[in-house]
C-alpha cells in the first residue's frame, strides 16, 4: 500500500531528465552533471515530503501501522536519486553489460536478505528492509563501477535545454504512474486487502516478467533508436524486426499460461489464490499488446516526439480510470477486463501512428509463409491441441510440454533472426 503511493516519487525524483539526456545526442558533461545535483536536491526533498505525508498516507487506507513504514521507507528516495545519472550514462554508452551486471549483483544480495527477513519472522518488515536495501546496494555499486563521476558545476542554461524535452516525459510517466496504480488504489480502498492481495498478485504472475522484458527494451532501445533517429528506413526495418521476435516470444508464453493457469495455481500456491485464477488467464491475454507497445515508446521517444506519446497516454490512460471506476461494482475479473481493453486499444492506436511516422501499416504483421513460419504456426496449433485435450496435470507433463515449445521457439528465433541483426551496430 505504501509502495503504491510513495512509488511516485521515483518518477518525480528524475523527471525526465534521464531521458532528455538519452535523446540528446549533443549531451555534454556539464549536462550530466547538472542533473544529478537536480537529482539529488529532488531527492532530499521528496524524501522530507515522504516522511511529513506519513499520516496522510496511513488515514487514506486507514491502516495506522503505515505510518511508522512511510516514514522508514522516505529515506530510499535520497539513495535511489545518486544513481540516475550513473544508469543513463551507461544507457547512453551502450554498456549494458554493467549495468545488467550491477542489477544481478543488487537483486541477488537483496533476496538474500529478504528471505532471511522472512524466516526470522520480521513479516511485512522483510518488504520494507527489501526496498531500503536494493536503494543502497544500487547507490554503492553505481558509484563503486560507474566510470563517471560527477563534478561541482551546474548550469541554468543546461537545465533550461533538458527541460523543453524533460517535461513531457515527466507528465507522461506521471500520468501512466498513477493511472497504472489507480486500479490498486481503489481495490484497496473499496474491496479491502485481501481482493487487493489476489488481484495483485494474479496481475504480477504474468505482467512481472512481461514488464522486466519491457522495461528492459526501453533501456536499450531507446539510445539504441536515438542512434537512427535521423535514418527512418533503417529504424522501420529494425522495428519491424523486433514486431516479429516479440510475437515468437510472447504469444507462446502467454499461450501456455492462460491454458494452464488452473494447473499451476492450484499445485504450487493453497487454496487462497483459486480466485486468481480467471484473473491470470485474461492478464495474459492482456500481456501481448503490452509487449508489442513496449517497442513503440522508445520509438516515440527516440524521434523526438514526446507530446504524442504524452497526448496517446493521456486519452487511453483517462478512458482506464472512468472504466476502472465504473467496473468496480461489477468486481476483480470486470476490472481485468479493462485492462485488457486499454492495452488493445494502445496497440491500434500505435500501429496508425507508425503508418505516418515510419512510413508502414504492416509493422509486426508482414510474415512471410517459410517453412519457418509453417513451424511456429504448427507449434502453437500442437501447443493449443495438447494442452485442450491432454491432461496437464503433473509437473513432468507441463516441463515435456514448455521444454517441447522453447527449443522449437528458440530455434526459430535463431534462424529467423541472427544474420539480420548483424547488421544493426548498436546491437553487435
Amino acid at each position: 500500500m505504501v509502495v503504491i503511493i510513495a512509488g511516485f516519487a521515483n518518477v518525480i525524483a528524475d523527471f525526465g531528465f534521464g531521458q532528455a539526456l538519452i535523446q540528446n545526442k549533443e549531451a555534454k558533461e556539464i549536462d550530466y552533471s547538472t542533473v544529478f545535483w537536480v537529482n539529488i536536491v529532488l531527492g532530499s526533498m521528496i524524501a522530507i515530503v515522504i516522511f511529513l505525508s506519513s499520516g496522510y498516507i496511513a488515514s487514506l487506507y486507514g491502516q495506522t501501522e503505515l505510518s511508522l513504514i512511510t516514514r522508514v521507507l522516505s529515506i530510499k528516495y535520497i539513495f535511489s536519486s545518486t544513481i540516475i545519472v550513473q544508469k543513463i550514462w551507461l544507457q547512453k554508452n551502450l554498456n549494458f553489460k554493467l549495468n545488467a551486471n550491477i542489477d544481478i549483483a543488487v537483486n541477488t544480495l537483496t533476496s538474500i536478505i529478504t528471505v532471511l527477513a522472512v524466516y526470522l519472522g520480521f513479516g511485512y518488515w522483510s518488504l520494507v528492509l527489501q526496498t531500503i536495501a536494493e536503494s543502497l546496494f544500487a547507490m554503492i555499486l553505481f558509484a563503486l563501477y560507474v566510470n563517471w563521476k560527477p563534478t561541482f558545476h551546474f548550469s541554468i542554461s543546461s537545465l533550461k535545454k533538458l527541460s523543453k524535452f524533460s517535461t513531457d516525459i515527466f507528465l507522461n510517466q506521471s500520468l501512466f504512474y498513477w493511472t497504472s496504480n489507480l486500479d490498486k488504489i481503489l481495490i484497496g480502498k473499496f474491496l479491502g486487502n485481501s481482493a487487493l492481495g489476489v488481484y495483485k498478485n494474479a496481475f504480477a504472475v504474468i505482467n512481472k516478467p512481461v514488464a522486466i522484458l519491457s522495461s528492459t527494451l526501453l533501456r536499450v532501445l531507446f539510445p539504441s533508436y536515438s542512434l537512427l533517429q535521423n535514418n527512418i528506413p533503417e529504424l522501420r526495418s529494425i522495428v519491424i524486426k523486433l514486431f516479429k521476435a516479440i510475437g515468437i516470444i510472447v504469444i507462446p508464453s502467454c499461450l501456455v499460461l492462460y491454458l494452464s493457469a488452473n494447473f499451476i495455481i492450484s499445485t504450487y500456491l493453497n487454496s487462497d489464490w483459486l480466485e486468481s485464477i480467471p484473473l491470470v488467464k485474461i492478464f495474459s491475454l492482456a500481456a501481448i499488446p503490452f509487449a508489442f507497445s513496449s517497442i513503440t515508446s522508445p520509438v516515440y521517444l527516440a524521434l523526438g516526439r514526446s507530446r504524442l506519446i504524452l497526448t496517446i497516454n493521456l486519452v487511453t490512460r483517462s478512458l482506464l480510470i472512468i472504466l476502472v471506476y465504473v467496473a468496480l461494482n461489477k468486481g476483480l475479473i470486470a476490472i481485468a477486463y479493462v485492462v485488457l481493453g486499454i492495452n488493445l486499444l494502445r496497440l491500434l492506436i500505435d500501429i496508425i501512428q507508425f503508418r505516418s511516422l515510419l512510413g508502414t501499416n504492416m509493422i509486426g504483421y508482414k510474415f512471410s509463409f517459410d517453412l519457418r513460419s509453417i513451424t511456429i504456426l504448427l507449434l502453437s496449433f500442437e501447443l493449443i491441441l495438447f494442452l485442450l485435450h491432454g491432461n496437464v496435470d503433473s509437473f513432468a507433463n507441463l516441463a515435456f510440454l514448455l521444454v517441447i515449445t522453447y527449443l522449437l521457439v528458440m530455434t526459430n528465433l535463431v534462424t529467423r533472426f541472427s544474420r539480420k541483426f548483424q547488421k544493426f551496430v548498436p546491437f553487435k
